[in-house]
C-alpha cells in the first residue's frame, strides 16, 4: 500500500500566493502596463507618477509575474516529489500523474469553453478598451484571467 502523502503545508501555500501573484500581474499588464514597464508612454494620467514609480521600486517584487512563476515552479517540483523521494516508490508517481490529470482535466475544459463562449459572443471585441488602458494585447491577458481565474 502507498505511503501517505505527507504534505507541507507552508509550501503549498507559497505556491498559492505565487499563483495569485500570477494572475495579479496579468491583471496589471493588461490594465496598468506602465507598473510593469515603467514606460512613460503607458502612463493612464500623465500629472500621476504611481505606475512607473510602482515599476522601478522593489514592492514590484509582489506583482512580478515572472518571478512568481519561477518561485511557483521550483515549489511545485519539490512538494509534487516530496512523497516519492521519502518513499522511493515509482507507484506514487503514477498515482500523482492519474490524479492530477483528472483533476485538472473539468476545470480546464471549463475554462476553455467558457473563454470560447465569450469570444464567440463578442464579449472580447471591445477594440476601443485598448485605447484607454494603453495595453496593445489585453485581450490575450483577459482570455488569460478567465480561464485561470475560475
Amino acid at each position: 500500500m502507498l505511503a501517505e502523502k505527507h504534505k507541507l503545508r507552508y509550501l503549498e501555500g507559497m505556491r498559492g500566493l505565487a499563483a495569485i501573484i500570477v494572475v495579479l500581474h496579468h491583471y496589471i499588464l493588461a490594465f496598468y502596463p506602465a507598473m510593469s514597464s515603467a514606460n512613460e508612454a503607458q502612463i493612464h494620467n500623465e500629472r500621476s507618477y504611481f505606475e512607473e514609480v510602482m515599476a522601478q521600486i522593489p514592492l514590484n517584487i509582489f506583482y512580478n509575474g515572472g518571478f512568481a512563476v519561477c518561485i511557483f515552479f521550483i515549489l511545485s517540483g519539490y512538494v509534487l516529489s516530496n512523497n516519492y523521494h521519502q518513499n522511493n516508490n515509482p507507484q506514487i508517481l503514477i498515482q500523482y500523474g492519474i490524479k492530477r490529470y483528472f483533476r485538472l482535466l473539468v476545470p480546464v475544459s471549463v475554462s476553455i469553453l467558457l473563454a470560447y463562449a465569450f469570444v464567440h459572443l463578442g464579449f472580447m471585441n471591445r477594440l476601443h478598451l485598448g485605447d484607454i488602458t494603453k495595453s496593445k494585447d489585453w485581450r490575450v491577458r483577459l482570455i488569460f484571467l478567465i480561464i485561470f481565474t475560475h
